[in-house]
């Protein structure tokens, strides 16, 4: 009767009544633990539980002898028991909800501790000189064995400067290393391409690196008409070494047959913009 009473207390959240009563009955006619575990596809501890929770005797070894699984045999239980635990959990029986659930810095002290504890420490003198040093003469590439003060020989700088003076493949090498740097288009020129596509005007955009001439990289052009078009913001473009580059750029371009316009943030309004770009429409 006490075994009863108690079974009606104790509510499981893998079994039902009628299960605990057949687990109880099995374990009193001295079927083994792994053996109820496995007709009911859950692990042992489950059947402990509820033997506990009975305060039945439990006879022998509180753990079953896991030399009886093999590993794959171990492996498939799991995976049952884990469908079974997902099976309740979609059901609503049982609520496996974190511990920290509504819960912040200012209303719980664990919670507070483990957020203080993940605030990065800047690192001490001593720290960064045993760092420096177990990192001393490492390298992760046989590319950068150079650096342990080995110099390059000079046959390798010799056909790397001979590569370089090629016009071709030193645009290509600038082209591939632009576009490493993932540029995008930044506000100014988004207001130029939108109106290029509004008025299908002839132009496209490069300023990601498509295009290099003698080493600068313009921003738009139109190769029918040998057309620049360049975006120069009053802050970059004032200062006196860009000033020069500028130059550079601008008579670079010229040697190679194209015409520059130059935009600047007061050209920008769509009236001053259909001056400039307006005979770079397309013919419809």
């Amino acid at each position: 009767m006490e075994v009863q009473e108690k079974m009606k207390e104790y509510k499981s959240k893998y079994f039902s009544e009628k299960d605990e009563q057949n687990i109880c009955k099995m374990y009193g006619e001295k079927v083994p633990v792994h053996e109820i575990a496995k007709r009911y596809h859950h692990n042992h501890w489950c059947i402990y539980k509820i033997l506990r929770k009975y305060n039945l005797k439990i006879l022998g070894r509180k753990t079953p002898n896991h030399v009886r699984f093999s590993k794959d045999k171990c492996n498939e239980l799991s995976s049952v028991i884990s469908k079974r635990a997902k099976e309740l959990v979609h059901q609503g029986k049982i609520n496996i909800a974190g511990w920290n659930k509504n819960l912040t810095k200012e209303t719980s002290e664990g919670v507070k501790k483990i957020s203080l504890s993940k605030i990065a420490k800047p690192r001490s003198k001593v720290c960064k000189e045993k760092i420096s040093l177990a990192n001393k003469n490492k390298h992760n590439s046989p590319a950068t064995e150079f650096k342990k003060g080995n110099k390059i020989p000079a046959e390798v700088l010799n056909k790397l400067s001979l590569k370089w003076q090629d016009e071709a493949y030193r645009e290509r090498m600038l082209s591939l290393l632009g576009k490493a740097w993932s540029k995008k288009p930044n506000k100014p020129e988004k207001i130029i391409i939108n109106f290029v596509k509004q008025n299908n005007i002839n132009l496209i955009y490069t300023g990601n690196w498509d295009k290099v001439i003698s080493g600068f990289n313009p921003d738009f052009i139109n190769e029918d008409k040998k057309i620049i078009v360049e975006f120069n913001g009053k802050y970059w473009h004032s200062k006196p070494q860009v000033v020069e580059r500028d130059k550079r750029k601008l008579s670079a371009y010229l040697s190679k047959g194209y015409k520059t316009i130059i935009l600047n943030e007061d050209d920008l309004s769509e009236a001053v913009l259909k001056n400039k770009l307006m005979e770079l429409k397309n013919e419809t």
